[in-house]
């Protein structure tokens, strides 16, 4: 090769690299005109869960903040992690938000062999919005009264007794309770928490672990009664309902908890402008009461804490399944 195809050669290449680098750097800017389209705010649930419950109420609440339609879009299936992986994998312009937390991004990872995305670095996290409570329940003619008369059943009769989720959260707790508890049970899958209430209304399955915001309504029409809370202090809204340490099991530290996210990549200023709505909302009386109405309990954690959040919650959900034997399927 000459002296001259050489440089011509090098001059070809820096040129592609340039170019290269040119779409790279106007694939990940931020649109000055941001937002000036609908945004897609995927839900990896179906409709009437209690992350579809939250996030519709942010989703207004984003619809007035931005001056855009802020559409939800569910998709249910593999406990969350199919959705989560949709968000993880779609164009980062903005556009695509979504909604994460303890069943996509604590638990599933631990449940199943390939999950498809890294729980933490696949996403660019934005913030926690809520935690949820959730509580053991029975329906209105279930024959245990409390904690103990279900646990001394189960304890008797090893794999009798059976319960429904319909989340990697609500599996991963029904698991570690089941553990620390020391009783065999058998679990029925759902492809999404309202199913799982359905049968437990029908007598189809014995309990569930349900999110205190979905079984709220039958617990208050009183056809569900629930047995014991999974939360550090008793829920305001049910003071009776003594906590998993009132019942003797001190050690359960799991927080079911949701956020919201963008995918990787997408420009820091989005990021930043949906932090700082979700902040100016979070502070607005009426949002909070629609959520705490519903018994969520809002806990916004800025951007900059919050992947050390997700990061935590991970560290502490896989822990706490290991310890209680549960492997992934």
């Amino acid at each position: 090769m000459t002296a001259f195809q050489e440089r011509r050669q090098l001059l070809l290449a820096a040129g592609a690299a340039s170019l290269a680098a040119c779409f790279h750097t106007d694939a990940f800017a931020a649109d000055p005109s941001w937002p000036s389209k609908p945004i897609r705010l995927i839900v990896p649930f179906g409709a009437g869960s209690g992350a579809d419950n939250m996030a519709r109420v942010v989703a207004d609440e984003l619809r007035v903040a931005l001056n855009v339609p802020v559409v939800i879009d569910n998709k249910p299936g593999t406990n969350g992690a199919l959705g989560a992986g949709m968000i993880a994998k779609a164009q980062p312009d903005g556009y695509t938000l979504g909604i994460t937390g303890s069943s996509s991004n604590s638990a599933a990872p631990w449940l199943m062999k390939n999950v498809g995305y890294d729980a933490v670095n696949d996403f660019a996290h934005i913030a926690n919005l809520v935690t949820i409570p959730l509580v053991l329940c029975v329906n209105e003619t279930s024959r245990f009264r409390t904690m103990k008369e279900l646990v001394d059943d189960a304890t008797a009769n090893p794999g009798k007794l059976t319960y429904g989720y319909g989340s990697s959260s609500q599996q991963a707790t029904a698991a570690t309770f089941a553990s620390m508890a020391k009783i065999k049970v058998l679990p029925v899958p759902y492809k999404t928490v309202p199913q799982v209430i359905t049968d437990l209304l029908g007598g189809q399955v014995d309990y569930a672990w349900l999110d205190v915001s979905v079984a709220g309504p039958q617990l208050k029409a009183g056809k569900l009664r629930a047995l014991a809370a999974a939360s550090p202090v008793r829920i305001a809204s049910y003071p009776n309902v003594p906590t998993l340490a009132e019942n003797g099991i001190t050690t359960f530290n799991l927080i079911v908890w949701v956020g919201i996210a963008a995918p990787p990549g997408t420009p820091p200023e989005i990021l930043s402008r949906v932090n700082t709505e979700l902040e100016k909302i979070s502070r607005n009386p009426e949002f909070r009461k629609r959520l705490e109405s519903q018994g969520f309990d809002v806990k916004l954690i800025s951007l900059a804490e919050h992947k050390r959040h997700v990061q935590q919650q991970y560290d502490s959900w896989g822990k706490g399944l290991k310890e209680a034997g549960v492997q992934p399927e």
